[in-house]
């Protein structure tokens, strides 16, 4: 099952993605780098959806309660360090305030390597990521 999502582009144009189900047989693991509104946002229409299962998604918070409320929340996995989150994800999600991308982990880059990175940080380029 598939399922088409738009939204509004910048001068008219219209982004699209196409969003399939995930299955459990393909256990394909999301890792939620940052576990505020946006992060439960995500969290919260892939299980709804039934696109992924609990067992599919993890979080890493910052130094606040957001990313144990979340787990507790939804039975998701609550990762106790970056290396742990990132060493089984096949998608990591960032999804921290774009103000603390300076204070992020150095090795950020090198555990993401090969893995789909995608950044929810607003007002920032790909190039200030890597």
């Amino acid at each position: 099952m598939s399922r088409r999502l738009a939204s509004a582009g910048m001068a008219g144009h219209e982004p699209s993605v196409t969003m399939t189900k995930v299955s459990a047989r393909q256990n394909v693991k999301i890792a939620f780098i940052g576990a505020g509104r946006m992060a439960s946002a995500l969290v919260d229409g892939l299980l709804a959806t039934g696109t992924a299962t609990p067992a599919d998604l993890a979080c890493l918070g910052g130094g606040g309660a957001s990313a144990a409320a979340l787990a507790a929340r939804t039975g998701i996995t609550l990762a106790p360090s970056l290396p742990d989150l990132l060493k089984s994800a096949d998608v990591v999600v960032v999804a921290f305030k774009p103000q603390h991308l300076a204070a992020a982990d150095p090795r950020l880059a090198e555990l993401t390597a090969g893995k789909l990175v995608l950044s929810v940080l607003a007002a920032r380029t790909v190039s200030r990521l890597s």
